[in-house]
């Protein structure tokens, strides 16, 4: 069964503004809406890059890397990546998310990627004894493998760093070789099999195996070959351009939704980004892909909220991916 959407048979139309005259408004009533705050008292609205002011941070910080000549509000967006930043937030701890919604780590990790110095990377790496665990016993783990609240969003994190301090890359050897395994000890079985998600086994790009996947990979190409088998099998449940939520999913009665979480959007992401590493798999990834950007084209506009993770706008951005190679 399709997810609720509108139906896409609307002429195309143009623009009213520039994109850059756009976005810096969206960035003006992000500041006058959500402003930089001395002292962030609510801790359930701290979520690492998914919510809360470190999320504000980091979108400012990923802008400012890709138009550091841009001012908003008078200002460098670099200057209100510091001012989210820097804000009290109390004593942030490790709790149950080690992902990219984890404040803790998201927070540390971007604190090192702009100053640069080793002393913050090491304090990133201070969480790892936290984030590798004490146990092995997948049901006295307190942290899962996937993107969002796991140890795949650790991988992210380390991967961040890495790339904008490169001289940090041999302290983050280690720890990001150490991480990787324990994701790929946790998976099901060392075949075919994903990884479990709040007793599911879920398959998209937020919570699921391509997710995993993908990070295992970009952060670490030469494990592709381990995870060939697992990339296969995922591929394999493709139907009609969109992937199931879970796999046999028995009392869902919508497993195949159109989102980045879970569905085509999010996999188009992650099967970019992986296609290099699988050379021998290209021709199925390529069509995978295909198929799937004609799925979002015809069922993306779904009745949701505009967010990147289950809305619309996540599904907007496949789709302008397509438009760009397919219209002049």
């Amino acid at each position: 069964m399709a997810q609720e959407h509108i139906p896409n048979n609307q002429p195309l139309r143009s623009l009213g503004h520039e994109p850059l005259e756009l976005m810096k408004a969206s960035l003006e009533h992000v500041l006058k809406t959500t402003p930089p705050q001395p002292t962030y008292e609510v801790h359930e609205m701290f979520g690492g890059y998914t919510g809360g002011p470190t999320s504000l941070a980091y979108l400012f910080f990923r802008l400012a890397d890709l138009y550091p000549d841009v001012q908003v509000a008078g200002y460098p967006l670099m200057h209100w990546t510091k001012q989210y930043l820097e804000g009290d937030r109390g004593e942030v701890k490790i709790t149950t998310r080690v992902g990219i919604s984890s404040e803790k780590l998201a927070r540390d990790a971007l604190i090192a990627c702009l100053s640069k110095a080793e002393n913050d990377v090491k304090a990133f790496l201070s969480n790892m004894p936290t984030v590798l665990g004490p146990s092995t016993d997948l049901k006295k783990d307190p942290y899962g493998s996937e993107f969002w609240e796991g140890r795949a969003g650790t991988l992210y994190f380390m991967r961040l760093m890495r790339h904008y301090i490169p001289e940090s890359a041999a302290l983050l050897e280690g720890p990001i070789a150490q991480v990787s395994e324990r994701i790929l000890s946790d998976s099901i079985d060392q075949d075919e099999r994903g990884w479990m998600f709040y007793d599911l086994e879920t398959t998209g790009a937020g919570h699921g195996t391509i997710g995993i996947i993908t990070q295992l990979v970009v952060t670490t190409p030469s494990l592709a070959p381990r995870l060939r088998t697992k990339l296969c099998a995922v591929l394999n449940l493709q139907t009609d351009g969109n992937w199931p939520r879970n796999i046999a999913p028995a009392s869902d009665d919508n497993p195949f939704l159109m989102q980045w979480c879970h569905g085509a959007p999010g996999f188009v992401v992650s099967l970019k980004a992986i296609r290099p590493y699988f050379p021998e798999l290209q021709g199925r990834i390529d069509a995978a892909i295909a198929n799937a950007q004609e799925a979002i084209w015809k069922y993306g506009l779904i009745k949701k909220e505009p967010s990147l993770c289950h809305g619309i706008l996540g599904n907007a951005l496949r789709v302008l991916h397509l438009l760009l190679h397919v219209m002049p």
